[in-house]
């Protein structure tokens, strides 16, 4: 542990502050910093920044921030918060945690912001750096700081912080109010909205699984680094949270994809691909659960070969034919066939007698679009069958008398409308069905949104605004 105060001389790093583990902690002074400029800074080779922290925009609005970089990428990875988030005139102790898979921003012991780097960071070269002087600063912004070369846990962060006491005033404080699930939702936080849902429904118990969308698909350099996060209801209206379903556990897991949730025989099943590092054929994977809640992560099931295109394959949704008791997973890619050009968008057929071993088959449809039927959903509902995906996230469906097809397209096949994006659905308490969905925003992930489906007497369906919800 190396501590610096303000009255100090500068310290040089300690080459072990380098590899897969490394938190500093500031305490600012609460006396108003400059709009601009670094707060605390070291380098590597080349005068590149490993870690960084200082003050400028994010969102054009005036931010405190942290940057980290590894030997994975020139690029750093940013972590922001609105300065407008502290508290005004008095001080405040800011914790950058890097613990190899996961970074972290704290501020008074409040997760503000997280990413999912990738590599180690370079060994430190030359002495700490104070402001925009090497030499000193005046002591007006930051009264010491400290560096350990691990990674200190979540409790010792809010000890350092002030302590367990008076902890949800501060996140109050910071974060504000946790607004009530339903419509317009997001969860709580900074930089952070609702991507792909993944709704279930078993037991009385109405899941929804979602892609943790920070930076708007931008995390982790642009590969994502989505989570399943997971809250669950009887009625829409009192939710409860549960641990994260699927969560990035390895260095090559770019993000955990979109999926569905299938139960048979006692056991839950967790679809989903894996968007590699890579970016080479994307693995299908499988958790599993015995309650629904807490999931474990397996080795892959499967990965698309020839004529699809195996790095596009995600998204997987799976079924079971009443007809031949088969299962069927659709996968979103792609056939590789350059005479198609765009139309060549498919949801590729595997099939399964114990949802472990997989066989591809003949794509499950070719629907002629521009690009890839994507985070396609599947059910039957009184006696038609219904198959949906999303086309630049606006939601189109077919249906069918048969589970396999053949499909017709009705006259109006768009699905809860152009500003609704990826709905998928599950079924309710009731015979009804719940559709969930994200608004449409500048970038990727917006807020909840909530539909119920209807179905008319032809068969084609619609939505409308669950009784539950206000208006």
């Amino acid at each position: 542990m190396v501590v610096w105060n303000a009255d100090d001389p500068l310290p040089a790093i300690p080459a072990v502050i380098s590899g897969r583990t490394v938190t500093v902690a500031l305490r600012l002074s609460g006396k108003a910093p400059p709009e601009t400029g670094d707060i605390l800074c070291w380098r590597g080779k080349e005068g590149n920044p490993v870690v960084r922290l200082a003050r400028g925009l994010a969102d054009s609005k005036p931010a405190l921030i942290g940057e980290v970089g590894t030997d994975f990428k020139d690029q750093p990875l940013r972590l922001s918060m609105p300065v407008a988030a502290l508290e005004e005139g008095k001080g405040a102790l800011i914790v950058l945690r890097f613990s190899g898979l996961k970074l972290d921003l704290f501020a008074d012991g409040v997760l503000v912001d997280e990413e999912w780097p990738l590599g180690s960071l370079p060994a430190p070269e030359g002495s700490l750096q104070i402001g925009t002087e090497v030499e000193r600063v005046a002591p007006n912004t930051l009264v010491w700081t400290a560096l350990w070369n691990r990674a200190l846990t979540d409790e010792e962060v809010v000890l350092i912080s002030g302590g367990k006491e008076g902890l949800a005033a501060r996140e109050l404080r910071i974060l504000g109010p946790q607004r009530p699930v339903g419509q317009l939702w997001r969860p709580r936080g900074f930089n952070v909205n609702v991507g792909d849902c993944m709704p279930f429904f078993h037991d009385g118990r109405f899941h929804l699984f979602y892609l943790y969308n920070r930076r708007r698909h931008m995390s982790r350099w642009g590969l994502g680094g989505h989570q399943w996060w997971h809250m669950s209801t009887t009625d829409l209206v009192h939710w409860d949270d549960h641990p994260i379903a699927v969560p990035l556990t390895e260095e090559n897991e770019g993000s955990m994809c979109t999926g569905s949730v299938f139960f048979h025989d006692g056991t839950y099943y967790a679809f989903y691909a894996v968007r590699t590092v890579d970016r080479t054929a994307s693995p299908i994977c499988a958790s599993t659960s015995a309650d629904g809640i807490h999931f474990t992560k397996h080795p892959p099931l499967a990965r698309l070969t020839a004529p699809y295109k195996p790095e596009d394959g995600r998204d997987p949704v799976v079924f079971r034919d009443p007809g031949t008791g088969l299962f069927h997973m659709l996968v979103t890619t792609g056939l590789a066939d350059p005479s198609l050009g765009e139309l060549g968008g498919c949801l590729a057929d595997l099939v399964s007698r114990d949802l472990r071993t997989w066989e591809q088959r003949a794509p499950f449809i070719v629907p002629g679009i521009p690009g890839q039927p994507e985070c396609p959903d599947a059910f039957e509902w009184h006696g038609w069958h219904y198959l949906l995906f999303s086309n630049n996230g606006v939601t189109v469906y077919r249906m069918s008398r048969s589970a396999t097809g053949p499909w017709q397209k009705p006259a109006s096949d768009v699905f809860g409308g152009p500003d609704v994006m990826v709905m998928k659905t599950a079924a309710f308490t009731g015979d009804r069905r719940i559709g969930a969905a994200f608004t449409r925003e500048e970038g990727y992930g917006g807020d909840l949104v909530l539909r119920e489906i209807t179905q008319n007497p032809d068969g084609t369906l619609g939505s409308k605004w669950p009784a539950e919800l206000p208006g």
